[in-house]
């Protein structure tokens, strides 16, 4: 599958931008929403980023009148250009699928300086903490992992909201700038919008490459998403 993306300006740190998405196959013809199976409640996620791997976004394009054409806006913080990856599955198989491609800017980006592995953050007061089951993250090797969430007393926070059917989202990015993992907690479904989860979330971590990781935690709470930055170091 072949993406693009176009604005009508360069991005502009702080500045929002509407952005069309372009999706095509291999032979050109445009990628419809009836041709995509839902997951997560959405068709298409975009996964977008920034190079020095702070600035994430996690955005649903929806389809205008054109065949294969999707709008969706953001907000950048960083300057420079920014890579996002369409995370779709296609019928028939249902494979999931990344598309890349670059939003272009005006500016020059800020490289990758921190490759801080950290395991721990704090975020609008609440406590954060990736917690594995083993010490080293292996490529090609299921590593179990728990995301703990507490108040600033110590107390575990059972207000998660759902969030597109679960209760977070893990999203990690390579220090390649090129492979992405995008993961869920373990369980069922959740499709009751009155549902509260927390303070612990299972979930599995399957790396392809190796070297660092910027690993984002993504949650719901009081109708807004909140992101947790972790870091991550993969062996070989």
């Amino acid at each position: 599958m072949h993406a693009s993306v176009r604005t009508a300006a360069p991005l502009t740190g702080g500045q929002p931008v509407a952005a069309l998405l372009q999706l095509q196959r291999p032979n050109g013809d445009p990628v419809l929403p009836s041709d995509l199976i839902e997951m997560h409640k959405k068709k298409i996620h975009l996964l977008i980023v920034d190079s020095s791997l702070t600035d994430y976004h996690h955005e649903h394009p929806v389809p205008t009148r054109n065949p294969g054409e999707y709008s969706f806006s953001f907000t950048p913080s960083k300057p420079g250009s920014y890579r996002v990856w369409e995370d779709v599955r296609p019928y028939p198989l249902g494979l999931q699928e990344y598309a890349m491609t670059d939003i272009p800017a005006a500016t020059t980006g800020e490289p990758l300086t921190n490759r801080t592995v950290i395991f721990k953050a704090t975020v609008d007061g609440l406590n954060y903490e990736l917690i594995l089951a083993q010490k080293t993250i292996q490529v090609g090797r299921p590593a179990l992992a728990r995301l703990r969430i507490t108040t600033a007393d110590g107390n575990g926070f059972t207000q998660l909201e759902p969030l597109m059917a679960t209760f977070a989202h893990l999203v990690g990015f390579n220090q390649d700038y090129k492979t992405v993992i995008h993961m869920h907690p373990k369980g069922a479904p959740v499709l009751d919008p009155a549902a509260r989860g927390g303070p612990e979330l299972g979930f599995q971590i399957y790396a392809l490459q190796p070297g660092f990781v910027r690993l984002f935690a993504q949650v719901q709470i009081e109708g807004r998403s909140r992101f947790a930055p972790f870091g991550l170091q993969i062996a070989p």
